[in-house]
């Protein structure tokens, strides 16, 4: 399965990592984590 997101959900989702990378010591670890769970949902849908 192929997972797309829409331009909301991207726009989200960069507002989102952006607020991480200024609060958190873990700058990346939010985009890990989203890359992980869509890796999951992608293969076992």
């Amino acid at each position: 399965m192929r997972i797309i997101l829409l331009e909301e959900a991207q726009r989200r989702f960069e507002l989102e990592d952006a607020w991480w990378r200024e609060h958190r010591d873990a700058t990346a670890l939010f985009v890990t984590e989203f890359e992980t769970a869509l890796a999951r949902i992608e293969a076992m849908p």
